[in-house]
């Protein structure tokens, strides 16, 4: 009897370990998934003086799955001095969010044209100390995204 207790308690202890270092691999195995398919966007800019040809702001889908953006909208952020946080100072020309729905296909990009009414200046006596952002919803995503332009 005691030998057979024995030759249990091995088998038991090597299933216990073959179940340890199989779960723990289908973990990494996961997490390896999920850092391959999270959120990789890329805003860029391009602005010009010229009121005619406007301001260019471009959104980088660098997943391989399309995005559908369900509203986005540029704004001007600052920091005070005695604070840690950015604070929304306003939308460009008060401009109210954009519902308009915009499809990027994965590994593709969508440009925002800003020009004639709704150009902006982005010099350095416009801004300040404010910064521009680009605060845009993903269909999916419960948060809107805020990703610095300039």
């Amino acid at each position: 009897m005691g030998i057979v207790l024995k030759e249990f308690i091995v088998s038991i202890d090597f299933l216990v370990a073959w179940g340890a270092i199989l779960s723990t691999l289908l973990l990494i195995i996961k997490f390896v998934k999920m850092w391959q398919n999270h959120l990789r966007i890329e805003v860029d800019f391009l602005f010009t003086k010229d009121v005619n040809d406007g301001n260019y702001v471009t959104v980088r889908n660098l997943l391989a799955t399309p995005i559908i953006i369900t509203f986005w909208q540029l704004i001007w952020m600052y920091r005070p001095w005695y604070s840690w946080k950015w604070k929304l100072d306003q939308s460009i020309d008060g401009a109210p969010p954009f519902f308009d729905v915009i499809k990027i296909d994965g590994h593709s990009e969508h440009t925002l044209n800003f020009r004639e009414g709704n150009y902006f200046d982005w010099d350095s006596r416009s801004l300040g100390n404010k910064k521009i952002y680009l605060r845009f919803n993903i269909a999916g995503r419960s948060k809107p995204i805020l990703k610095k332009v300039v």
